[in-house]
């Protein structure tokens, strides 16, 4: 197989303005060679060396106007990281997230507008895009003595990393991503705590988190990461940036879906007026729309840097091999809208090529059943204006009449039609789980700022999905109760929010948690004793009384004593 790697490299530099050669050996490697090799090292050096770099860092530049090999390079992204048919999938997903979150770390909040500021940095820094010098250095060492010469504040702080061991490269974001207190680092990483005074460290988390230097700091971490997109990942932060902007949405570009986006979008943009008739157009265009619709299914991701780390652990190893983090996905409504106006722009184009009208385009079936459900997300986000909008659309674009479609009321067409679906013999156990975990991640969220009958709004649909599910699933397809799925949504709301995409300190847990005594007792008493020990930890850390925050609930030790007396709980479905 090594040999083949040498011979495909080989053959390419023979034939280096041939697109379909390097697709193919791209190919051969990411697919073929990669399944044969059974640890996950090995595996990710085929897709990511073999692949991904094949094509990123030596195809493209020497083709820059075949759209063939942009797609390729998506499609490894798309299907063979972000699909399910390679075992070792969640392996690839979890090593892009660590890749990424060490360059870019977590968006630093829920607002796109937000995140949309946060980035702008990025896609502004100073950066030399010559083709001809992409890639030959890291940082582009000009560009960082014109930013020190013109900000003095600037340059005084790069003095004070220099003194405690940090260079503007990497190091700088290694560093940063292990002390700082900054919600972009500290949101995934569950035992950071600040070093003692005698600790070796503690002047460099000192250095990290000085507030005297904050503007700096910005302007430092968005130089160095535009400087390791262009030069390393062969990435332009200005279109990342304008890809936010066009779908008005957060890109956490953690996620392997956004590259898949951002190659077919910036290959089509780079190859200009495309034969829409040619294959290549299709496919890309379906691959952009097949990323958005992925990004609406998996798009908020949870990421927890060290989840086997408690404090006491932090004397461990820093870099043990292949150490992963835990990655989770689930559904974001936010991409709901432009996948909808997607679908709409591809069918019309095609539907142009094809001379027909768009009533009649080949994608209408894919097209309502994309909308479809993601009302149903839209009713379990309580985000019933945004569904009522895509409900009428589907009744007036396609003239959708009788049985759920007479309905009125959104929150019964997502019930009637899910259990249409699941009537029909179609597995719907994942829109399930999605719809439900949403709707309780909501009404979590919404009753630790105290609206109880958003709460209940929210409580009440996710009772409805779950009982619409049971009724349609086979035996060996049914969950466990229904308390019991809602109780490990509510430890991970309570233990680490930020790293579903919720804001909420421990003053807002704590009233959730109260909340929950005259709410949902039930729930409050499943999920005590797995939180406890954490959330201990945590107000210790932060110098909260534990006692008053999160007391033990009513009614615990005979709770307990009727936990002894029943089988082991079934496995939470997985999202």
């Amino acid at each position: 197989y090594y040999d083949a790697m040498q011979l495909a490299g080989l053959i390419c530099k023979l034939q280096p303005r041939f697109p379909a050669v390097w697709a193919f050996h791209a190919w051969n490697m990411a697919w073929n060679i990669s399944v044969k090799a059974h640890t996950e090292q090995e595996r990710w050096h085929w897709v990511y060396n073999g692949g991904v770099k094949l094509l990123r860092d030596e195809a493209i530049p020497r083709n820059p106007r075949s759209l063939m090999l942009y797609k390729e390079l998506a499609w490894i992204f798309f299907s063979k990281m972000g699909g399910i048919t390679d075992v070792m999938h969640k392996a690839y997903k979890a090593r892009w997230a660590k890749e990424m979150h060490r360059l870019l770390g977590a968006p630093p909040g829920e607002e796109t507008q937000e995140v949309l500021d946060a980035f702008r940095y990025i896609a502004e820094a100073p950066l030399d895009k010559d083709s001809r010098r992409k890639g030959r250095e890291s940082i582009q060492a000009d560009k960082l003595e014109k930013l020190r010469r013109e900000d003095e504040k600037l340059d005084e702080y790069v003095r004070r990393l220099a003194a405690v061991g940090v260079k503007i490269d990497l190091s700088l974001l290694n560093a940063y991503n292990r002390f700082s207190t900054d919600y972009a680092a500290a949101a995934a990483n569950l035992s950071q705590i600040e070093p003692k005074e005698d600790s070796p460290d503690r002047r460099l988390w000192e250095t990290i988190n000085d507030k005297g230097y904050a503007d700096a700091r910005v302007k430092l971490l968005a130089f160095v990461r535009a400087q390791l997109l262009w030069n390393t990942y062969k990435m332009d932060p200005q279109w990342m940036f304008h890809l936010m902007e066009k779908y008005k949405v957060p890109i956490d570009w953690r996620l392997v879906w956004p590259h898949a986006l951002y190659w077919s979008t910036y290959g089509r943009d780079k190859c200009g007026a495309a034969d829409k008739k040619g294959y290549d157009w299709l496919n890309n265009e379906r691959l952009i729309l097949n990323c958005l619709k992925e990004l609406t299914r998996f798009g908020r991701l949870t990421y927890i840097e060290n989840p086997r780390d408690l404090a006491e652990d932090w004397n461990l190893p820093e870099n043990l091999p292949w150490r992963q983090p835990a990655v989770g996905f689930s559904s974001d409504w936010r991409f709901i809208k432009p996948t909808h106006q997607q679908h709409i722009d591809f069918a019309k184009a095609s539907a142009e090529i094809r001379g027909k009208e768009f009533e009649k385009n080949a994608f209408e079936a894919g097209h309502v059943n994309f909308v479809a459900e993601g009302i149903g997300t839209l009713v379990a986000a309580q985000r019933l204006e945004k569904a009522q909008e895509l409900f009428d659309y589907l009744k007036e674009h396609y003239k959708k009449k009788g049985d759920e479609w007479d309905l009125q009321l959104v929150e019964e067409f997502a019930v009637a039609r899910f259990r249409k679906e699941q009537k029909g013999g179609r597995p719907r156990g994942a829109v399930a789980i999605q719809q439900l975990t949403v709707a309780l991640e909501t009404a979590f969220f919404r009753l630790s700022s105290g609206n109880r009958k958003r709460f209940r709004k929210g409580y009440r649909y996710a009772q409805r999905v779950y009982n619409a599910y049971m009724e349609g699933a086979s035996k060996h397809l049914q969950w466990p109760p229904f308390e019991r799925i809602a109780a490990g949504i509510l430890a991970r709301m309570l233990l680490q929010p930020t790293a579903f995409g919720y804001p909420m300190p421990l003053e807002l847990r704590s009233r959730l948690y109260h909340a929950l005594e005259t709410e949902w007792p039930r729930v409050q008493l499943i999920v005590y004793d797995s939180v406890a020990p954490r959330l201990w930890r945590q107000c210790r850390d932060r110098q909260f009384n534990f006692d008053v925050a999160f007391p033990p609930p009513p009614g615990l030790e005979e709770y307990r004593a009727e936990r002894r007396l029943l089988p082991r709980p079934e496995k939470t479905p997985s999202r």
